[in-house]
């Protein structure tokens, strides 16, 4: 009786012991088609960051020869992280405490718009690798969304009192609305693709501790970036 007792249990054990593995075996199964998922997920993601960020560098080299062609002396275009930065010396570009662009700067910004119209990074559904991106990304609920934002900068010397302009938060910011201006009237593109933005002496590039030093702290930057969004109801395609 005590052996068949002992053999149920050895029975009973082993039953346990092999639904355990079995439980291990599906929980290991389930946490690699996950791991399984990320990854290839991950991998979908990466490829569309480099397809955006391929597609802003090729516009950066773009605008680049553009400026360099026509010797915009105001204008510097850079590539950093943010995406394509073109610098405006303000301080040739403006009046003292105005915003009021001179000759030289208008002809400059509306030349800038007119290279905006072009790049291929506005206008990708003209574009066979761009359309097929574009698709792939609408399917699955996306919008390619390019953005210019425009930043205006001063130093940190008050507005004179008689200035209509009052201080330094509204010179930039009057002064960064003006370069959109020109920049909407050239490139006939869509506003909804511009802001602007006034940091007054918030944000200054190196000290306000000298002449040279300020003036290189007076400026205008537009910052060209670009992403996938989800698309909301009711958005348009772009």
């Amino acid at each position: 009786m005590a052996r068949s007792e002992r053999a149920d249990g050895a029975l009973q054990e082993r039953a346990r012991s092999g639904w355990l593995l079995s439980f291990g075996d599906v929980t290991t199964l389930l946490i690699t088609f996950f791991i399984m998922m990320l990854a290839l997920n991950y991998g979908a993601i990466s490829r569309v960051q480099k397809w955006v960020d391929d597609e802003l560098t090729y516009a950066y080299w773009q605008l680049k020869q553009a400026v360099e062609e026509q010797n915009m002396d105001l204008v510097v275009v850079k590539r950093d992280s943010r995406g394509i930065v073109i610098h405006i010396r303000a301080t040739e570009g403006f009046a003292p405490a105005q915003a009021v662009p001179t000759e030289t700067l208008r002809w400059q910004l509306m030349e800038i718009g007119r290279q905006l119209r072009y790049l291929r990074l506005f206008n990708e559904q003209e574009h066979p690798r761009g359309r097929a991106m574009l698709r792939k990304a609408l399917e699955r609920g996306m919008v390619f969304q390019p953005e210019i934002s425009i930043a205006g900068h001063t130093d940190s010397d008050p507005v004179a009192p008689t200035s209509p302009l009052r201080n330094n938060w509204i010179l930039s910011a009057m002064r960064a609305q003006v370069v959109m201006s020109y920049l909407i009237r050239a490139s006939a593109m869509d506003p909804r693709w511009f802001s602007v933005t006034g940091y007054g002496a918030a944000r200054p590039l190196v000290p306000n501790d000298t002449p040279e030093h300020k003036a290189m702290n007076r400026r205008v930057e537009i910052v060209i970036t670009a992403a996938f969004v989800k698309m909301v109801e009711n958005q348009p395609e772009t």
